[in-house]
Parts: structure tokens; C-alpha cells; sequence
């Protein structure tokens, strides 16, 4: 499952599982909110989850990070 995400998703999935809000991310990745919220929406098509503590809980359950 770790192959199936790109290195910005990975990326994103480490801050989500740190609590970072989308406006954090963005600051330190320096991009758009949108564009956290697009890849955030990505992940969560791809895994078939619905909230981002799910996601959070996938990625440390399956060693994503």
C-alpha cells in the first residue's frame, strides 16, 4: 500500500498524523490550502476512508510514514 502514494501524499499523511491543520501544511510546504485539500481528498478516494483520523490511523497502522 505504501507504493500507492506519491512523495507529497506521503508527505501530507506525516502532518495529518501529527494533527497539522490543511492551513499548517500549506505554510510549510509553501503551496495552497486548495491544493492540500485536493491531495487530501486523493488519499482519502484511494484508501476509501472518510475523515482524516482515519487517515491518520491507516498510515501509522500500515507504516506509511
Amino acid at each position: 500500500m505504501k507504493n500507492c502514494f506519491d512523495e507529497r501524499e506521503r508527505i501530507i499523511l506525516k502532518f495529518i498524523t501529527k494533527g497539522s491543520t490543511n492551513g499548517e501544511i500549506a505554510k510549510l510546504l509553501n503551496l495552497s490550502e486548495a491544493s492540500i485539500k485536493i491531495c487530501i481528498r486523493r488519499i482519502m478516494r484511494k484508501t476509501y476512508l472518510k475523515n482524516r483520523v482515519s487517515l491518520a490511523v491507516f498510515a501509522i497502522e500500515k507504516g506509511i510514514l
